[in-house]
């Protein structure tokens, strides 16, 4: 199963207080009539809550990194520019091949970063005042790889944006501003606004547990339709 992690207290608190109303219906003859009547009854059960550490992995909550050891990808409106041999440059389309801890910066006008690694990769994205945004796909789209984290830089403002209708590119019909097929953690202390004005904006996660959670400062989606 694929996970989604964002905000661990938050996630913490609404589990410790979440009701399920489930309604079950029953059916019962009687011996006055040929007739089946329904009864519908309402059972209500608590959802046992999660400790963070319950919840979360260690690398889950991990925001340090190495600046030294990390790689870069710095935006550059319509192109990038990236240290790493690992990262691929298509115009505005810039594709991470390799596991390790990418450093993005600046602004992409009309792009993706897409992650296609390998299937036992673990990928870092360290998000600087990146702003990216894309007119007809996702700003991040996370293809392949075992886990990526997106961690926002502390004292940092970051801003992922759609502007149009989502474009159908391939086999898994791209509907969202962070589209991710792997395990995806989004933690850090900084802040990520993420904007779409399609009419289908909604973060999608195919097969997986989601849990979210994002221990940071402000995580705020806003969309034209769904507010």
């Amino acid at each position: 199963m694929k996970r989604f992690n964002i905000n661990p207290k938050l996630l913490a608190a609404l589990t410790a207080g979440t009701l399920l109303l489930i309604p079950l219906s029953a059916c019962t003859s009687t011996t006055e009539t040929s007739n089946t009547t329904e009864e519908t009854q309402s059972v209500t059960e608590t959802v046992p809550s999660l400790t963070s550490e319950e919840a979360f992995t260690g690398k889950d909550l991990e925001i340090g990194y190495d600046e030294n050891e990390a790689d870069t990808i710095t935006l550059k409106g319509s192109t990038a520019e990236s240290s790493s041999s690992s990262v691929n440059i298509s115009g505005s389309v810039i594709t991470i091949k390799a596991k390790g801890t990418y450093i993005i910066t600046g602004t992409l006008e009309d792009g993706c970063i897409v992650v296609d690694a390998g299937s036992s990769d673990e990928i870092r994205l360290i998000l600087k005042d990146a702003d990216i945004t894309s007119s007809d796909y996702a700003a991040i789209y996370c293809l392949n790889a075992d886990n990526v984290y997106i961690t926002l830089g502390d004292g940092t403002t970051n801003r992922l944006a759609n502007t149009g209708e989502f474009a159908s590119k391939d086999e898994n019909s791209v509907d969202a501003v962070i589209f991710a097929k792997t395990d995806l953690t989004i933690n850090g202390s900084g802040s990520l606004e993420i904007n779409s004005t399609a009419h289908r904006n909604r973060r999608r996660y195919h097969h997986r547990k989601r849990k979210g959670r994002h221990p940071g400062k402000r995580f705020c989606c806003n969309s034209e339709c769904n507010g």
